[in-house]
Order: C-alpha cells, then structure tokens, then sequence
C-alpha cells in the first residue's frame, strides 16, 4: 500500500465516521419533512411547517450530496423545490419524493 492509499483509507474512515455522528441530524430533518407530508395530506400544511421543511429538505440536499449521497441529494433538492412552490397541485408529488428520499438512504447508516 502507498502512502497515498493510507491517506485515502484514513480520510474515507473519518468521513464515514462524521456520517454516522450525522445520523440523528439527519433522521430529524426526515422527520420534519414527514410531518409535513402528514400535515400536506390532511390538507393543514401551515406556512410555518412548509418553510421549517424546506429549510430541513435545503440542509439535506447539502449534506448529503457532500457525504456522496447523489441520489438522495437530488431527491431532496427536488423537495425544497415544490415546497417554494405556492401551494398546488406540485403539492401532490412531495409524499412520493419524501418515500424516493427515505428509500435513498435505507441502509445508509448500517456499518
């Protein structure tokens, strides 16, 4: 092994180390793009709720894609995006792209 190889194995380590110190961040802004999604289906999203889950759904896009989460930086980039939207008929589609994000990272925190 090179001693780039050693570098490469050590900062891969701690990265994945910061991640899984990441998790309940990232399970909580799941969270609130949940109740969101629950809050949307009962027709009750409030203009409090839909800006905290765009705030969560911008933080995650981040995050993730610097963990290399692309997929799932992309899902919830796509969420921020309808939730900016005024409320309409693009409300319809964020359910789906919460469960898209939420498959995205199944497993994503097994070691």
């Amino acid at each position: 092994m090179t001693g780039n190889e050693d570098v490469r194995e050590i900062v891969d380590r701690k990265l994945r180390d910061i991640w899984l110190q990441s998790r309940e961040i990232i399970e909580g802004r799941l969270a609130i793009l949940g109740e969101a999604v629950q809050m949307l289906e009962r027709g009750e999203l409030t203009a409090a709720k839909r800006a905290e889950a765009m705030t969560a759904a911008h933080k995650l896009t981040g995050s993730l894609g610097m963990f290399g989460h692309r997929k799932a930086s992309s899902i919830a980039g796509e969420i921020e995006a309808r939730l900016e939207q005024d409320a309409s008929v693009k409300d319809s589609d964020i359910p789906g792209l919460v469960k898209s994000l939420e498959r995205a990272l199944a497993g994503a925190f097994e070691e």
